[in-house]
Parts: C-alpha cells; sequence; structure tokens
C-alpha cells in the first residue's frame, strides 16, 4: 500500500467499502465524501477520479489479501529444518496451503477486502479489465508460487524442479480461484465440498510424487 496522507488513507478506507457493495457502476463519488465527512471537491484533492480511486483500493485489497496468504503460510510452516518424508507427514504436517483454502469462506465473510477483490476480478468494469488484469494476475500466480516453493522446502524430501514448481503452481492457483468462484456464486456447503475434492487430488498427487522420489 502507497504511503498516503490521514485524509487520503479515509477516503480510500471508504471508498473501498462503498465500491465492494456497489461494484464500480453503482458506486458514487459524492457519497464516499459524504461518508467520510468531506466535499466531493475536496476527495479530488487526493485523487485525480473515479478510476484512480478504485484502483488505489484494489491495490490495497491485494495488498491486504496477500499478507492474509502469507500469514496462513506461515502458521503451517515446517517446525523443523529438515523436511519429512511423505510417511512421516501426520495431521500435525499438513501440506502447506490447505490452511489457506480453508479459512477461504470465514474470511469473505468477514473481509471487505476479499469481497472487493473478487468483485472486482470477475465482474469488471470493461474500461478498467486490463488494469484490474495487473493487479489480480499477479496476485494468483504469487499464491501458486508461495504454494509451491512452500511444499518443495517444508514437505518434500527432495525439492521440485522447475517444471514442477511451474506444474503445482498453476494447479494451486487454479485450486483457489474455483473456490473464489463458489465463494461469490454459491458458498456454504457447495464451497466446502468443492474445497475438500480439489485438495484431496493435489494431497494424493504430492504424496505419490514423495513415494515415488523415495523409490528412486
Amino acid at each position: 500500500m502507497n504511503h498516503r496522507s490521514p485524509s487520503a488513507e479515509r477516503i480510500c478506507t471508504a471508498a473501498l467499502e462503498h465500491f465492494a457493495q456497489r461494484g464500480y457502476d453503482g458506486a458514487s463519488l459524492s457519497e464516499v465524501a459524504e461518508a467520510v465527512g468531506i466535499r466531493k471537491a475536496s476527495l479530488y484533492a487526493h485523487f485525480k477520479n473515479k478510476d484512480a480511486l478504485f484502483l488505489e483500493a484494489l491495490a490495497d485489497a491485494v495488498a491486504v489479501e496477500w499478507q492474509f496468504a502469507l500469514d496462513c503460510f506461515a502458521a503451517t510452516e515446517t517446525p523443523s529444518p529438515e523436511p519429512l518424508s511423505s510417511e512421516q507427514h501426520g495431521p500435525e504436517r499438513a501440506i502447506p496451503g490447505h490452511a489457506y483454502c480453508a479459512a477461504l469462506l470465514e474470511r469473505y465473510a468477514q473481509s471487505v477486502h476479499l469481497r472487493f477483490l473478487l468483485r472486482t476480478a470477475y465482474g469488471p468494469p470493461l474500461a478498467l479489465k486490463p488494469l484490474i488484469g495487473q493487479h489480480y494476475e499477479p496476485f494468483i500466480a504469487n499464491i501458486g508460487e508461495l504454494f509451491a516453493q512452500s511444499v518443495s522446502q517444508q514437505w518434500l524430501v527432495t525439492p521440485l524442479d522447475a517444471a514442477q514448481t511451474r506444474q503445482y503452481a498453476l494447479a494451486y492457483g487454479g485450486i483457489v480461484e474455483s473456490l473464489y468462484v463458489e465463494l461469490i456464486y454459491a458458498g456454504g456447503t457447495l464451497l466446502d465440498a468443492r474445497r475438500q475434492a480439489l485438495w484431496a487430488l493435489m494431497e494424493d498427487s504430492l504424496r505419490w510424487l514423495g513415494q515415488r522420489r523415495q523409490g528412486q
């Protein structure tokens, strides 16, 4: 997030909540200014126009949700510097990335940042779609890379090679995006069923890979 004045910070916070509820097209800068307790003209002293404020709010949402992902992964980091074999893993040695997926339903209910991010990513204003992609696509790519690197360093005895790292990064990003779509359009029971099914396949793949490497 950028360094901003306290006034600009309040404007951006109010705008993010407003955009999350109304979307880009339904949002009113007059209402944002009113929520902050300033005149609309004063808002323009901090942000050039609606597009600039929207993209600033999007950058904030990405930063906040990226930190949440980092925290989820850190909570399941391997406590020992030596990775364990696949047979040694138990519930206390969960594959990295599971905690983030399992937390998404509650996170979506609690975080206006995630609600705004997903509404923007999956229903973007057409004029801003390329710029939105410049924020969202790296975010998803980084989550995938975080997963692949965490698995390679913390869970497998032999690290993934470059091709496998990319493959697992893309696969995990696909799982996350599938769950994001469910958050928007379904939620609840269907989301949990999809999460469990996709994660079971990911676990099977990684355990098979670990066992195959041990047999080499």
